[in-house]
């Protein structure tokens, strides 16, 4: 878990840069992730995990209609 996490981080970051503040729920997995990234990186600014419910909560309802639509279209996939 610990390392596909820290592929995704790694991946995040170098397609839209480093965020100051990253809002997570309790994921052990991403927590180690964030800070593996911190201990490697050579720059000074660090980032910052913030675990607040109801902020990863507006975000997972932000892509809400997405997973609807997703869901939807792979039901049909396999006959």
């Amino acid at each position: 878990m610990k390392g596909s996490a820290q592929k995704f981080l790694n991946k995040a970051i170098r397609n839209n840069g480093k965020p100051r503040i990253i809002n997570i729920d309790k994921s052990g997995a991403n927590t180690v992730g964030i800070k593996t990234w911190n201990k490697r990186s050579f720059s000074r600014k660090k980032i910052k995990i913030r675990r607040v419910k109801y902020l990863n909560n507006i975000i997972e309802q932000d892509h809400r209609s997405i997973k609807r639509r997703v869901a939807i279209s792979t039901e049909f996939k396999e006959f």
